[in-house]
């Protein structure tokens, strides 16, 4: 199917359009924020709270579960409220939630962020 107004201005549709660079963005930035946080997290549990290598593991594998748990239900929550919302709610739930990783000062309170 052929876009109409494509048709009449005679110029080609644009892909970097502020939505789709804004949208870019914000998902490199999820996805930064979320594999750092992977490859750094065993490490991290095993330093700052001499915890075994199986509960370092167990802290870096959390977030997949968590990831792979919300994939469940995301495509369900898009549809129904819309991409651009999500994404804005996204954005600032995961500001939020990498901002408790400062105070948490135990395995637990890691494991619960």
């Amino acid at each position: 199917m052929v876009d109409e107004t494509t048709e009449q201005s005679g110029s080609e549709p644009k892909i970097f359009t502020p939505t789709f660079v804004m949208g870019w963005v914000a998902n490199f930035l999820q996805f930064l924020v979320f594999y750092s946080l992977i490859t750094t997290m065993a490490l991290y549990a095993v330093t700052e709270f001499q915890a075994s290598n199986t509960m370092g593991g167990l802290a870096a594998s959390s977030f997949v579960i968590g990831a792979t748990a919300a994939r469940l239900f995301t495509g369900y929550v898009v549809d129904r409220m819309g991409s651009r919302r999500i994404t804005l709610m996204a954005v600032v739930v995961t500001t939020i939630v990498v901002a408790f990783y400062i105070p948490a000062n135990s395995m637990a309170a890691l494991l619960v962020v």
